[in-house]
């Protein structure tokens, strides 16, 4: 694990032996939380962020764990992974292609928000309300079931389409929204990654990536449930890369990195 701003040595020893402990109970916890395909009753959508890099060497464990459950449903609940890459392992030798300033300042937002000292690598996220160590599969099943017990809004993504360089989509949001707003936040996602480390922690080792993160914008403020247009400008060239898998992530949330109150994910 990587604290942003400090390393001790003792907390490194510890997240190894976590991590350990974590790959070793993966199996039954993961397949605790895919399980149940979705009902009549399906409750809503849970969105899981990853934050990682290729250049910590604790954090293969935690890609691995959401490769094994984004998409996958638990008690009805689809669970919408993300795999949001920083930006402050590339002095460490290896630059990470996928990071980026948005996702690093995200995180430090959702530092202050859970009053952590530092932030870290492995790190999930879920529905913005719980935080915990990136490979620890018990703590997730956990965050996740806790997040499934909640209502709110709800988020529909109606259509999303190519546009030249960006994503057009039309959404819907219905539901009751906080009296003082709530932002609208839009990823465009590639499926899958793979990727050969020549330096750093992961020196020679060929990492897989799920729903990575290619662009994380705040679209929006909305005040009141109704559809809207959201269009997000992609990087120069990615949309007509050939043989590109990628899906649309949008989601409403407190301000201030707070509650995710819905989301939905649609395939480009």
């Amino acid at each position: 694990m990587r604290v942003m701003r400090r390393e001790f040595v003792l907390g490194l020893v510890a997240m190894a032996l976590m991590t350990a402990c974590a790959i070793e109970a993966a199996t039954p916890s993961t397949k605790a939380l895919q399980q149940n395909p979705p009902s009549a009753d399906s409750k809503r959508a849970v969105l899981v962020e990853l934050f990682t890099s290729e250049g910590c060497s604790s954090c293969p464990p935690a890609d691995d764990l959401l490769r094994a459950i984004d998409g996958k449903y638990d008690h009805g609940s689809l669970m919408i992974g993300i795999s949001e890459h920083v930006t402050y392992w590339d002095h460490d030798g290896w630059m990470d292609r996928f990071d980026s300033d948005a996702i690093t300042d995200r995180q430090n937002d959702y530092g202050q928000q859970f009053h952590i000292d530092s932030v870290y690598t492995p790190q999930m996220v879920v529905n913005g309300e719980t935080q915990l160590v990136g490979s620890d599969s018990k703590a997730l099943r956990e965050a996740v079931h806790k997040a499934e017990a909640e209502s709110g809004p709800t988020v529909s993504i109606i259509s999303a389409k190519l546009d030249g360089d960006a994503v057009s989509a039309t959404v819907s949001f219905a539901g009751e929204l906080p009296k003082h707003g709530a932002d609208v936040f839009a990823v465009v996602a590639q499926d899958e990654t793979t990727e050969h480390v020549l330096r750093g922690e992961n020196k020679g080792r060929t990492l897989s990536h799920a729903s990575v993160a290619r662009v994380l914008v705040k679209a929006a403020r909305i005040h009141e449930a109704g559809e809207s247009t959201v269009r997000v400008a992609l990087p120069s060239g990615f949309a007509a890369t050939a043989g590109t898998r990628r899906h649309l992530i949008i989601w409403v949330q407190e301000p201030n990195a707070g509650r995710v109150l819905g989301v939905d994910t649609k395939p480009l």
